[in-house]
């Protein structure tokens, strides 16, 4: 899933159920300072990996991380998230939910 919403460069891919969606997030700073971010796997369901992480902020898209001097976000400034997920024939049925994530730090 890209930040989009969409599903690109990928085969045999099986989308289940009827909702999926990019991560939206809304940054704020009460400081002018630039920022950092970091995006990783927590790897917390076995044989399922989440991978090829997408930070689209201010209408540019980052994908190696971590990423510095991001520019203050202000009072409000929107994000987006997107990822693969790649998981083993071996996960069991059934829903699953893994999980990301993401540190967002001011730069010193």
């Amino acid at each position: 899933m890209t930040w989009k919403n969409q599903l690109k460069g990928v085969k045999n891919t099986t989308v289940l159920g009827d909702y999926f969606n990019a991560g939206e997030f809304l940054l704020a700073s009460d400081s002018n300072k630039t920022f950092t971010v970091n995006m990783s796997n927590v790897a917390d369901i076995p044989d399922v990996e989440l991978k090829t992480f997408q930070f689209r902020y201010q209408n540019k898209t980052y994908t190696s991380f971590p990423v510095s001097g991001l520019p203050n976000p202000g009072s409000g400034t929107p994000a987006f998230v997107g990822m693969r997920i790649l998981w083993k024939k071996t996960v069991e049925p059934g829903d699953i939910a893994p999980s990301y994530e993401i540190t967002i730090t001011e730069d010193p």
